[in-house]
């Protein structure tokens, strides 16, 4: 057991190592070989109903009231099992968050209120660097129904399940 955990972050360390353990044990070699085998969708909502994918929103979107510790717990317990699920747990929660700390948090409570499909809870997002780090690919520029990207994404976690992206980009005549 670990020490000094609130009751809540406490329960949802055995809900995530309970589900890691029933969930993610069985079927994980063939899951390690995703995108090139079967999508593993089942997995994934049935993560998306227990709120991993939701634990850095705010606590009205269903969020954690500790949300780095839950995510830390719930990363833990999982990649321990299989480290696919905790990356896409990951690549959301970073999404997230970088939405929120972009000043999007309106735009998150549209997307997240409403999420009622696995693709629709997913935000795909190439999270395999820092994005502090790494020159955005692509460049943005307004358009007339919105903004137009250009340049080549080279690899976007969950963007073959996800119904929206979010992706940096250099917007012209910007910073």
């Amino acid at each position: 057991m670990k020490a000094g955990l609130s009751e809540e972050l406490r329960l949802l360390d055995g809900m995530a190592r309970d589900f890691a353990l029933k969930e993610l044990v069985e079927e994980r070699e063939e899951r390690d070989h995703y995108p090139f085998a079967p999508p593993w969708e089942e997995v994934l909502e049935k993560a998306r109903e227990v709120g991993f994918f939701s634990v850095l929103l705010p606590e009205e979107l269903g969020g954690a009231a500790e949300p780095v510790g839950a995510l830390c717990l719930v990363l833990e317990e999982v990649c321990r099992e299989d480290a696919s699920l905790g990356g896409a747990v990951f690549t959301v929660a970073l999404a997230q968050e970088l939405m929120r700390l972009a000043g999007a948090s309106e735009r998150l409570r549209e997307i997240f209120s409403g999420a009622g499909s696995l693709r629709d809870a997913l935000l795909a997002f190439p999270s395999f660097h820092n994005p502090g780090d790494t020159p955005p690919s692509l460049a943005a520029a307004k358009g007339q129904d919105g903004w137009l990207l250009s340049g080549r994404a080279e690899y976007v976690v969950l963007g073959n399940l996800a119904s929206r992206a979010l992706l940096p980009a250099r917007v012209e005549g910007g910073k």
